[in-house]
């Protein structure tokens, strides 16, 4: 019998999927541990997703593999600096942030840099993990990549986590192809923060 959760069907909708990133973002963007505060949408929809998945009881889309795998979004802030940015202490912070976000620890830019409050990386910082979701979505239900079976520590780096969760090299891929779409939102503003004299 497959397992089963209050709003499993509703939570795998890509507008439910959206809702929970942008709160889980939103709420990180004020330095409250996004993550925590929506632990209880994790646990009593995402989590069950990952035991069916790992069981090989179902296959959902949207689950804590998935999400976790989309940690790694705060790499394209770091290689979109490393790339156009013309501030030298941005770009200071964000080599010794760097090392941390392999392992998707992303509080050393998080609050160095400071993605934290500050106005002009809001919008990325938001806008990426929902564009990951949709990309997610629509690589695994329309283009056949694997879902997310196998539990996978946080901290695995990029590519890796995709290619252990899926147990598949697409799982790698679609991480790459992420963290590709995450460099092309943030770029268009680490340049305008070079226009700026306060960031």
């Amino acid at each position: 019998m497959a397992i089963q959760a209050p709003l499993m069907g509703f939570s795998q909708g890509i507008g439910f999927s959206i809702l929970y990133q942008f709160l889980v973002w939103f709420f990180w963007w004020f330095g409250i541990h996004g993550h925590n505060v929506t632990a209880a949408i994790a646990n009593s929809v995402y989590m069950p997703a990952q035991l069916a998945n790992q069981t090989g009881e179902a296959a959902y889309i949207f689950s804590n593999g998935f999400f976790e795998a989309g940690l790694m979004q705060v790499m394209g802030l770091v290689i979109a600096i490393l790339i156009f940015s013309k501030k030298e202490d941005l770009r200071a912070v964000t080599k010794v942030g760097a090392p941390a976000m392999i392992f998707n620890i992303q509080e050393p830019l998080a609050f160095g840099l400071p993605i934290v409050l500050n106005p002009m990386l809001m919008i990325p910082y938001i806008l990426a993990p929902l564009a990951n979701t949709v990309i997610g979505w629509a690589a695994i239900s329309m283009f056949g990549f694997p879902v997310f079976r196998f539990a996978v520590p946080w901290t695995m780096p990029l590519f890796f986590g995709g290619l252990v969760g899926t147990g598949s090299i697409m799982g790698g891929l679609l991480q790459l192809i992420w963290l590709a779409v995450d460099v092309a939102i943030y770029a268009p503003f680490v340049i305008a923060m070079n226009r700026s004299k306060d960031l």
